[in-house]
């Protein structure tokens, strides 16, 4: 899955942006991704909203409290898509 943007939410998470996933993987990702790199008794480590098609999630520039939190892209892919 290709990496396309890095966004600091101003809180305590960063949001990525991938490309979607080919259809035939998706049901093994949604086993694997939410229990990626936590322990047996934490939390998912991932938001479980990531699978839903138009998730609208951290846009970079956004203001995430009126006037106070910003939202900032830390990374951005240049690279044209295939």
């Amino acid at each position: 899955m290709r990496l396309r943007a890095i966004v600091d939410t101003g809180r305590r998470s960063l949001h990525g942006w991938f490309d979607a996933p080919p259809p035939e993987i998706e049901a093994e990702l949604k086993i694997i991704l939410p229990n990626l790199g936590r322990r047996a008794e934490a939390k998912p480590t991932l938001d479980p909203a990531l699978f839903k098609v138009a998730q609208p999630c951290r846009l970079p520039g956004a203001w995430r409290e009126p006037g106070k939190i910003r939202q900032a892209l830390l990374y951005l892919d240049l690279e044209a898509a295939p």
